[in-house]
């Protein structure tokens, strides 16, 4: 994922995402730390 895509249709779909397993959300703002700093790598 490169940003390509405005946040417009973005956000539709992150709204949209059920999770399978419950968690905390201390290791969901952690995970979502490393999708941005994996991001912010390309």
């Amino acid at each position: 994922v490169r940003g390509d895509l405005p946040m417009q249709r973005c956000k539709p779909v992150l709204d949209s995402v059920e999770f399978l397993e419950k968690t905390s959300k201390e290791e969901v703002g952690s995970i979502f730390a490393d999708i941005v700093a994996h991001m912010g790598q390309d």
